[in-house]
């Protein structure tokens, strides 16, 4: 069952996941244009794919914020020259290294990996999707991957060739890492990721679920001395308006899915930027960690 169209899936979700970066101010200012630019993208684009549930979502940024520290680096920070003459990687010629470093929601590394996703990407159901990516050539023009505008796509392409949703539905961090990184890098830090998102879309799920029960409007009308009927029976003391029940004290998170965190305890996770910040009980379970 979709949830997208039940709560938000944006930026603020990505800001959320992530520790802010205030003392680098470069990588703070490519973390924020992948919020603010990819963000609003995140919606439609994954719903394309079907990874529209609570494990197949988390999965999918879990990876995709390791792949990229943060979302600081659609391209790899270092120059690529450690990649240079690796076979392994099909960097076979003068300065494939460099040309092929890392890049992507979803890193892409190595000549060998640029010539595997461009096949992919310009296979029919996925040209018939979106018609442009059919003139973009990622092994001539590499930097493409990282584009702000094709990123997305580009990694949920791949993510949907590799059928990572059914793996991702059976909660399997383990085999998830290895579709996407062809490995265990990061392994740990892949756990810990995929467990917090998945905590942050349930207390989404839990938030609108109480909103559209709160949020209903009571209306009422005026009576001699002051007092109010409902028209659904019953004196109110309220005074003659519409009025909204919306006080809400956020509940404490103390019980998880099966594999995530047991119940009545939280993670060892260090939080970001406007979740933390502007809730006053997600402080004291998720200390701020800023870069």
């Amino acid at each position: 069952m979709s949830i997208l169209d039940e709560i938000p899936v944006d930026g603020t979700l990505l800001d959320d996941l992530t520790p802010p970066y205030r003392t680098n101010k470069e990588r703070g200012a490519a973390q924020k244009e992948v919020f603010e630019k990819v963000g609003p993208k995140l919606r439609e684009i994954l719903g394309m794919f079907e990874i529209n549930t609570k494990y197949r979502i988390a999965h999918f940024l879990a990876q995709c914020a390791v792949e990229t520290m943060d979302f600081t680096s659609l391209t790899e920070w270092d120059d690529g020259s450690a990649y240079e003459g690796k076979e392994d990687l099909g960097n076979k010629e003068k300065g494939d290294g460099p040309k092929f470093r890392g890049r992507g929601l979803i890193h892409l590394t190595g000549r060998w990996n640029y010539n595997y996703v461009n096949d992919i990407i310009h296979k029919k159901r996925y040209t018939d999707k979106f018609p442009e990516i059919s003139k973009i050539d990622i092994v001539k023009n590499p930097e493409k991957v990282a584009d702000i505008s094709w990123c997305l796509i580009i990694s949920a392409i791949f993510w949907d060739f590799k059928n990572i949703n059914i793996t991702a539905d059976v909660n399997d961090v383990d085999k998830v890492t290895l579709l996407v990184n062809g490995g265990y890098n990061g392994l740990e830090e892949r756990r810990e990721y995929t467990k917090f998102a998945f905590i942050l879309i349930e207390k989404r799920i839990k938030d609108a679920a109480i909103t559209t029960k709160l949020a209903i409007p009571r209306l009422v009308f005026p009576l001699a001395g002051g007092r109010c009927v409902s028209p659904f029976g019953g004196l109110s003391i309220a005074p003659a308006a519409t009025t909204y029940l919306l006080s809400i004290t956020p509940p404490a998170m103390t019980s998880m899915q099966p594999g995530f965190a047991p119940a009545g305890t939280t993670p060892e996770r260090v939080r970001g930027s406007s979740f933390v910040e502007s809730i006053p009980w997600a402080k004291s379970m998720f200390p701020n960690r800023s870069r």
